[in-house]
């Protein structure tokens, strides 16, 4: 599950980049894309969810 959902950020965020890339709205290069917004996004992203996981599994099975 946490994997998917690393994997989903990762895909999301290099589809926009393309994107951006293909549009004209962006003339970054994919090293300072990947400094500057790709790997800040997943880290806090993977410390969010470490975090927040097992609370929301707990809140869910409560329910059940």
């Amino acid at each position: 599950m946490l994997t998917v959902f690393i994997v989903l950020i990762f895909l999301f965020e290099i589809v926009s980049y393309g994107l951006a890339r293909l549009f004209g709205l962006t003339n970054l290069s994919v090293i300072l894309f990947s400094i500057n917004h790709l790997i800040p996004t997943l880290l806090f992203n993977m410390i969010l969810i470490l975090f927040l996981y097992p609370l929301i599994k707990r809140g869910l099975n409560r329910l059940n």
